[in-house]
């Protein structure tokens, strides 16, 4: 129940002095549909930009509205942006139909593991239902009754949005799409569907404190606006918009000071009698509301403070706001101000665990405060300058206590099975959280740091880890004296986000300058990320000179893991045989685990396929499956998809098209863009092989240009290669001949897949363009690869190649 003191909420106490933004807004209002258009409310930080909206919100007649706010976390990222936009117009009785389907298939991209049997989370229909589901659960004769009502319910939903996406043209393409123009069609849809659903009529997107996006993350939201044809996008920041980095006009609009007439009234109506008092407050705030809804705020009611005369000031203010509560609840808002989001669960955690002051109604009390704002499904925030007058004196030994206990609670929410995706729509995931206060406590070891990264990786996928980094950025920001140790750990996450996203070359500058002690989880980390992005960059001895230090010098899973990426370039080199004993090492040893063991089947698949023993390949890659299987993970399933479509290519091209598009969807949806590459070189292969030369050509297009981009050079090589097929069945010698050259140079130059340089040469041989260069590659190339069995000889490899290049240059139909 809440609290019913004669406090007045601050968003009741008036609204003063702004005709000139209301003029602004009523002019914008009258504008003539069908002609986006921003207005920017600006104005310094406390001079009531939210409530200046959220008074605007009121003012806007019949037409539907729409609020998303900056500060609530987890909001800056499209997905939760795009979603709440939905939902605010959904439940103004607009529809959404064709935008949920495409909203659901970005979903799957970007959270991989997550059911994809859950129920639709828009809409009336599904949430009802749900919330419904949820109450009825139990061995009840009931909540079986209603459970065969949602199943049925779930299913006709189904087979509806199956029937819309072979019907309509924009969605039949949807899991084809990249996850750039799947996002794409979700803007393009949304505002198409809010035009729709709004019939004509004028509507408003309020987007509150625009500042708190991180800087040049905002492009996905210069690319809605336009899109909102019959729609006013108004924008509350502190400094205003630049005309030119925005596509559609911008009209400017302050919120202005407070004049003291205002600032009297304002706390006249508030409840503050004593006009010496008024006085002396309305000069102090200097027109900020937030200054006299603090004063107003005060303990002991409006106008039964004693006079202040007229040695007042910002500051005295809030010192005489937190001289007035009492020390109890004083200490209850200091140890939430550490905290970026907040709950009544968090706060009951804390009162237990610090011995926090508690009475009737406290909960209800804090959050009737003027400097706290509500957020999404019971989470709160405070006001940045209550956070700064809440910190000035407390000190840093107090604060570091208070960080460890958030940092226990994040876990453990973390630790639940609901726990990945974290409390609310547009929240943090808590592993994350859990770092943020670990390491302001000074009680988070780099190791459990490393702990929390594998775990979001493992969890959710590389959208969780982008934020752990992003916020050891800050922290090193923030801490200018920060330890060298830390500031190595930020950027090894950093270079771990960079690799998943296949950036050699941008994870290496990440690495510049990083140290840890030798023989730390730290170190092995760092040297795992210089090696694998010295390979990605096409360094490969540097590569393998991390790799074997590794394995010789590492101890434990960091021994083991730079045992199988030696492994993985011995391979690659041409050594066959070494790589499968020191893989059969690696998979035997007694401290390997299960996922361990599987990517090292994986890693077999590979070396047989290189082999071009194609059943054991396939009979291994099942078994890697099988073992990823048991403790699954977004990428390395996306993985073994890649490479069942790069099997099925040279095997079964019809297949390797229906594989690649799981594959691609899920590989973009991981941003793995060198696997994206990949896969795309493989569906390239599969369809020339189809003689679909056209669609083949797109394959190979794109699939150059996402291996340029993400640098992944081997990877770029393989596709030139490849490329040189397609321009043989369509009579284009000579371009084949130059692509065969220029990928025999640089395989040699790497220094990797001697074998595919063997190809090169034996493809030249087989059209009767011998080339005496490629004959001079494939001889030292030759010299280089070893078979694992002793009774292959090099000749029978050859005639399997031989035999492949004639599968590649015919039809298979």
């Amino acid at each position: 129940m809440r609290n019913r003191s004669t406090r007045q909420p601050a968003g009741n106490r008036g609204f003063f002095n702004q005709q000139a933004l209301i003029a602004a807004y009523r002019q914008e209002l009258l504008r003539p549909v069908g002609e986006p258009r921003i207005l920017n409310v600006t104005g310094m930080g406390g001079i009531g930009k939210s409530r200046s909206l959220r008074h605007l919100r009121q003012l806007s007649d019949e037409r539907r509205t729409a609020l998303v706010d900056f500060r609530l976390p987890g909001s800056h990222q499209l997905e939760s942006f795009l979603a709440q936009l939905r939902q605010e117009f959904g439940a103004q009785h607009v529809r959404f139909p064709r935008f949920d389907l495409a909203f659901r298939e970005l979903r799957r991209r970007m959270h991989p593991a997550e059911n994809p049997r859950q129920p639709d989370p828009f809409g009336g229909g599904a949430n009802s239902l749900g919330r419904m589901a949820e109450a009825w659960t139990g061995p009840t004769i009931t909540g079986a009754v209603f459970g065969g009502v949602w199943m049925v319910w779930l299913g006709q939903r189904r087979l509806h949005d199956q029937r819309l996406m072979k019907s309509d043209p924009d969605l039949a393409d949807l899991p084809q799409l990249s996850t750039e123009a799947l996002i794409g069609k979700l803007i393009a849809l949304l505002g198409e569907e809010l035009d729709q659903g709004c019939q004509g009529s004028p509507y408003v997107v309020f987007v509150d404190t625009y500042e708190f996006l991180p800087s040049g993350q905002d492009n996905w939201l210069r690319a809605l606006v336009p899109r909102l044809r019959h729609g006013l996008v108004v924008i509350a920041s502190r400094d205003p918009l630049l005309q030119e980095f925005w596509p559609v006009p911008i009209t400017w609009a302050e919120v202005e000071r407070l004049n003291p007439a205002h600032c009297e009234a304002y706390l006249r109506r508030s409840g503050m009698s004593d006009p010496d008092q008024r006085r002396a407050v309305a000069k102090a705030s200097e027109g900020l509301p937030f200054y006299l809804d603090l004063a107003i705020d005060t303990p002991g009611g409006p106008g039964r403070n004693p006079p202040t005369g007229t040695a007042v000031s910002q500051a005295l203010i809030e010192r005489r706001f937190l001289e007035h509560v009492p020390e109890k609840t004083q200490n209850v808002l200091q140890v939430l101000s550490l905290a970026r989001l907040f709950s009544e669960e968090m706060y009951e955690q804390l009162r237990r665990d610090l011995q926090l002051a508690w009475y009737p109604r406290l909960w209800d009390e804090l959050t009737r405060y003027s400097f706290v704002s509500e957020g999404p499904e019971g989470w709160y925030q405070l006001h940045q300058l209550m956070v700064r007058a809440l910190h000035a004196n407390w000190p840093a030994s107090g604060r570091a206590r208070v960080h460890g206990r958030l940092r226990k609670f994040w876990e453990r929410l973390a630790d639940k099975p609901d726990g990945a995706a974290g409390p609310g729509p547009a929240s943090f995931a808590p592993r994350q959280e859990a770092v943020y206060h670990g390491l302001r406590s000074g009680s988070m070891s780099v190791s459990r740091v490393l702990d929390h990264v594998d775990l979001s990786q493992a969890g959710t996928g590389s959208q969780a880890v982008r934020g752990i980094a992003d916020d050891l950025r800050a922290f090193v920001r923030e801490f200018p004296d920060a330890s060298d140790r830390i500031r190595s750990l930020a950027a090894c996450v950093e270079a771990e986000v960079l690799l998943a996203q296949g950036d050699g070359p941008a994870a290496l500058e990440a690495l510049a300058g990083t140290s840890a002690p030798s023989g730390s989880t730290l170190d092995a980390r760092l040297t795992m990320a210089r090696a694998d992005a010295m390979r990605l960059k096409g360094t490969t001895h540097e590569a393998r000179d991390g790799y074997r230090r590794l394995w010789h010098e590492g101890t434990g899973a960091t021994r083991l893991q730079g045992g199988y990426a030696l492994a993985d370039i011995i391979m690659c080199a041409g050594d066959f045989r070494q790589a499968r004993s020191l893989a059969a090492e690696v998979y035997e040893a007694p401290d390997g685990d299960q996922v361990l063991r599987a990517r090292t089947l994986r890693l077999l698949h590979l070396l047989f396929r290189f082999q071009l023993d194609f059943p054991a390949s396939e009979a291994l890659l099942d078994r890697a499956e099988a073992g990823f299987r048991e403790k699954p993970r977004p990428d390395h399933l996306a993985d073994i998809q890649t490479n069942r479509v790069e099997l099925l290519a040279f095997t079964d091209p019809p297949q390797a098209l229906a594989t690649a598009v799981g594959a691609l969807a899920a590989q973009r949806g991981l941003g793995a863009w060198h696997e994206v590459g990949k896969t795309l070189t493989a569906q390239a292969i599969a369809y020339t092989r189809l003689a679909d030369f056209e669609n083949a050509e797109h394959a190979f297009a794109e699939a150059k240009e996402v291996l340029h981009i993400s640098n992944y050079r081997s990877g770029r090589i393989r596709a030139e290669l490849f490329h040189a097929f397609l321009h043989l069945r369509r009579n284009r010698e000579e371009a084949a001949l130059r692509s065969l050259r220029e990928s025999g140079r640089m395989f040699e130059a790497a220094g990797v897949y001697p074998f595919l340089s063997m190809l090169a040469y034996k493809t030249t041989v087989h059209i009767g363009r011998p080339s005496a260069e490629l004959e001079h590659m494939c001889d030292r190339a030759a010299r280089s690869v070893t078979l694992t069995d002793p009774d292959d000889s090099l000749a029978s490899y050859e005639l399997r190649m031989e035999r492949l290049i004639a599968d590649l240059l015919s039809d298979s139909r």
